[in-house]
């Protein structure tokens, strides 16, 4: 099975209702069933805590700058 991300990858959470990345990252520690990852925080209230995201919540941190200025992620990578 295919993911969208690695362990160690650093990642930004996304804000619910628009998709818009946040100031709020963390870095990949594990994998779970049903395209859910296992995130440690390094930033924000939860700093340090492990929390289970999915992975449309998540947003690679170096596609956050293309995303933000309206560049978009392309497909192809």
């Amino acid at each position: 099975m295919d993911r969208e991300f690695d362990r160690s990858e650093e990642v930004c959470l996304r804000d619910y209702p628009l998709g818009k990345p946040t100031n709020i990252y963390g870095k990949i520690v594990g994998f779970l069933p049903n395209d859910y990852y296992n995130v440690l925080l390094l930033n924000g209230l939860n700093e340090g805590r492990i929390t289970r995201y999915k992975s449309w919540s998540l947003i690679g941190k170096k596609d956050v700058g293309r995303v933000e200025n309206g560049i978009g992620v392309s497909l192809e990578e």
